[in-house]
């Protein structure tokens, strides 16, 4: 059986339970990225945290504020909240790493952060296929391209590639606005993909100079991503945390476009700025640095673009892949045939399945109550009139279907700010 993603399996595993009781077989679970790990980053990045006080900016994280507050009214993230939130995520995902037999990831970093956490795990990388797109090799240089691009799925909100936007065109497009010598023609930034939140559409028509110089372009097809890398000069990854790769940087990697990545962008990779593959800026002035340059030099352009289709001929080939999966599944194999040529039945029980239990939250508790009432106002109401017990009880009878969470903090996993990809 394979499943992937963590929201899937938190859904399907007790499915797949009932399954197993009746029909045992070997689960491969593709995680692509650890998801508590994208929080974990995006809150150390919030709070910044000294000795006897917090510092926090939340201006450059608004999807940090949308993750985390704990009203759709505040402007406001809860610290404590989000903590408590991570560190169940953080459980819940290893617990279902543990249920399965083996594991894939889609990058180095994250199969080496799992193996921190659970050192049995029998994981491989898996990370995309992609091939080079001849046409437009040949038939688009660098004179005919123009303007940088960014290409994100948004869903209407800011986090992750919406706060990666707003880095950028607060952090970094200023500087280099400033500095592009032909003002009266300055570089233009596409931000494209589906569903862009309109607080950053308002944001940069709030400002004169942001509102001329950037378009929207909302994709409504394939080709129509096509036509946007096979235009564009330079293509941004600016990202500040994440999970996994990003599959937007290899498909620009793939049409010959040069990318300027974070350096969290590049480790996803495993690409040094040495490497010269794309240009990697280390903080705001790093990458703006990287886009003039490569921006005007036509030999640096071109070297850059050759050593992106040299990386993914080497580490996006499909026969390699192909191997991985080879491996993944004649794994699997071996131990489902043993299995089932058993007639051991406690070998059968200590599948993960059976074993790992994801327990439901023990409440109600008072932190709980609090977050459960703040997140959600008319059950906060509910109970006030008597309708409901607590809200624990609304959870149990309506909030659980409706995937709504609520946390307590009743086990040991406390949370920590540690540097999982070291």
């Amino acid at each position: 059986v394979y499943v992937s993603r963590p929201t899937t399996f938190e859904m399907a595993y007790e499915e797949l339970q009932k399954l197993y009781e009746k029909h045992p077989f070997t689960l491969i679970y593709d995680c692509e990225g650890l998801w508590y790990a994208r929080d974990e980053m995006l809150i150390s990045h919030v709070t910044m945290k000294y000795s006897f006080f917090n510092i926090v900016n939340y201006q450059k994280f608004p999807g940090g504020v949308e993750r985390f507050a704990l009203s759709t009214k505040s402007d406001d993230i809860d610290i404590e909240f989000a903590q408590l939130d991570i560190k169940h995520g953080r459980k819940v995902e290893q617990k279902l790493i543990q249920m399965a037999d083996t594991v894939l990831t889609a990058s180095e970093r994250e199969t080496q952060a799992v193996l921190r956490a659970l050192p049995n795990t029998t994981i491989y990388t898996a990370g995309h296929t992609m091939s080079i797109d001849e046409a437009t090799i040949a038939s688009t240089e660098f004179s005919q391209r123009s303007g940088i691009l960014f290409l994100g799925s948004f869903d209407g909100g800011m986090y992750y590639n919406g706060d990666a936007v707003w880095y950028f065109i607060n952090e970094v497009y200023p500087l280099v606005l400033m500095e592009w010598k032909t003002s009266s023609d300055p570089i233009q930034l596409t931000i494209a993909g589906r569903g862009i939140p309109k607080s950053l559409k308002d944001f940069v028509a709030k400002g004169e100079v942001l509102m001329k110089n950037i378009v929207f372009h909302e994709i409504t097809d394939a080709a129509d991503i096509q036509d946007l890398y096979r235009s564009a000069r330079i293509f941004i990854a600016p990202h500040q945390y994440g999970a996994g790769i990003q599959y937007e940087v290899s498909k620009a990697f793939s049409f010959g476009v040069p990318v300027v990545m974070s350096s969290f962008t590049a480790d996803s990779f495993r690409i040094k700025s040495s490497d010269r593959i794309g240009c990697v800026g280390a903080d705001a002035k790093g990458m703006k640095g990287c886009i003039m340059t490569a921006s005007l030099s036509e030999s640096l352009w071109n070297n850059l673009r050759q050593n992106e289709l040299e990386f993914i001929e080497k580490t996006h080939n499909r026969e390699s892949l192909i191997k991985v999966w080879d491996q993944a599944i004649e794994t699997n194999f071996k131990k489902i045939k043993d299995i089932r040529s058993s007639n051991d039945e406690q070998k059968k029980m200590n599948h993960g399945l059976v074993t790992t239990k994801i327990t439901e939250a023990f409440g109600p508790c008072p932190e709980g109550e609090r977050f459960y009432g703040l997140r959600h106002p008319d059950v906060e109401d509910a109970v006030k009139r008597g309708i409901f017990e607590s809200h624990f009880a609304h959870y149990i009878e309506y909030g659980k279907n409706e995937g709504k969470r609520y946390l307590c903090d009743k086990d040991d996993l406390f949370f920590s700010n540690v540097d999982l990809f070291d």
